[in-house]
């Protein structure tokens, strides 16, 4: 699964909106509702709702934010599995009290996900200010993918296993051990994190 290059954020949600919900040949389905915390349906109520959040923040150049998180070509889910992976990738992602909603669509090239957020919080007007959110984005989907039981795309580094640390064995364990032939507790605790570390990166 892959995000957008860029997360999009923008001034105006009309834009937005309007792009995720036009008709369009290529798409094999009508776009689904699958989360998110709007009341409106139609173009028109989404818009006025998100532009609401506006009168909190008007300070806010840019409270538009918009994602989409696309399938490999060839992978399928349900929309029920889209509505828990678009949830669970804002929790994340760290959106709590915004405006959002998610749409589940099918095209030419396969399933995707929209997200659509407001970054001004509904309670407080608190701004969500998502520094290096690309980068983070990219270590989420890759968790994702493992959580979700999806086709792994791209591992980030965060979440690839890490070798133990070693820990030093002293210079008297050294010499009781050289004089026993039985390794040091620190030595045999050792081999076996080295044996699940190996077993852990052929997986």
């Amino acid at each position: 699964m892959k995000g957008m290059q860029k997360i999009k954020r923008g001034k105006s949600f009309s834009g937005v909106v309007l792009y995720v919900l036009k008709p369009g040949s290529h798409h094999k389905s009508d776009p689904i509702v699958i989360g998110g915390n709007m009341l409106g349906d139609s173009v028109l109520e989404l818009i006025a709702e998100f532009d609401g959040t506006k009168k909190l923040r008007p300070d806010v150049q840019k409270p538009v934010w918009h994602n989409s998180l696309r399938l490999p070509a060839g992978e399928s889910i349900t929309a029920e599995n889209g509505s828990s992976i678009a949830d669970d990738y804002m929790k994340r992602m760290g959106f709590s009290d915004t405006h959002l909603r998610c749409y589940f669509l099918h095209d030419d090239e396969g399933q995707h996900i929209h997200i659509i957020a407001s970054r001004i919080d509904l309670n407080v007007g608190k701004l969500y200010l998502g520094r290096n959110e690309n980068l983070i984005s990219t270590r989420i989907i890759s968790e994702l993918e493992f959580a979700h039981g999806l086709t792994v795309t791209r591992t980030a580094s965060s979440i690839a296993p890490k070798q133990p640390k070693r820990k030093r064995v002293s210079r008297n364990e050294k010499m009781l051990s050289e004089r026993t032939g039985v390794l040091s507790p620190k030595e045999a605790l050792q081999q076996i994190l080295d044996k699940v570390y190996l077993i852990s990166r052929t997986f």
